[in-house]
Formats: structure tokens, C-alpha cells, sequence
């Protein structure tokens, strides 16, 4: 399958713009401050950014849009919330399609963990 990704202006949402998504992506830390607008009818997973020193204050804005699971996948021990490490954070409700949001940032790295904290969310949004 082919995916697409559609990058919108600046200011449209969040601070570098909103990205659209329709396929499995890796975020990185030139993604800071974007909008990932997952739109899909079947599952997308979201690599979160590995925990480390020089990331701690990124953040990432999530909407899912489409029918299909958002699965948010951590990095090495990383956690947030109640997560175990290496754990998900995960949206499986068809009926949240087009309102279930979640804002994810960075707050420490210590002892090779990041900790990411749940800024807001609404959905049914889960950690395992």
C-alpha cells in the first residue's frame, strides 16, 4: 500500500504546521511542535522520538481522524504515564474517529529512561 503525507501551512495547527498520515512513521525531533493528523480506517503506529538529554521539551500533538487504531510506540525503556517501558499508548475506538486528540512532551531523561507526559487528551486513549 502506498502512503501518503501531506504537510500543511504553518500556524494551521500547533506550532510547525499539521501533518496528515495515513501510513506507519517515525517521528523525529524536526517534528517538534507539529500536528500529526492520523487518517485512516485501519491501524497506524507512531514511533515516539528515543528519550535522551538534548529532546527533553519536545512535543507532539496527535488527532486521530480515521476509524483505524493509533497506536504510539515508546522507545527503548522510555514510559509515560502508567506504561511499561518500551510500552504504547494506544487509541482502539472506531467511534472516536474525527475528535480523539492527544499532546505528548518530554519532561526528563535520567538513568537512560524519558519520561513523556500526557499534556491533554480526550478519547480512549490506553497505555500498555
Amino acid at each position: 500500500m502506498v502512503g501518503h503525507i501531506f504537510a500543511f501551512p504553518s500556524g494551521t495547527a500547533g506550532v510547525s504546521g499539521t501533518v496528515e498520515l495515513d501510513f506507519d512513521y517515525e517521528l523525529k525531533r524536526s517534528d517538534a511542535g507539529r500536528t500529526f493528523v492520523v487518517n485512516k480506517a485501519s491501524l497506524v503506529t507512531l514511533s515516539l522520538l528515543a528519550g535522551a538529554a538534548e529532546h527533553v521539551g519536545v512535543t507532539y500533538y496527535f488527532v486521530k481522524a480515521g476509524a483505524g487504531n493509533v497506536i504510539i510506540q515508546l522507545q527503548s525503556d522510555d514510559v509515560v504515564a502508567d506504561s511499561s517501558a518500551n510500552g504504547t499508548i494506544q487509541d482502539t475506538t472506531a467511534a472516536d474517529a474525527g475528535w480523539a486528540n492527544l499532546t505528548l512532551r518530554l519532561v526528563s531523561f535520567a538513568a537512560g529512561v524519558g519520561t513523556w507526559v500526557i499534556l491533554s487528551g480526550h478519547g480512549t486513549w490506553e497505555t500498555t
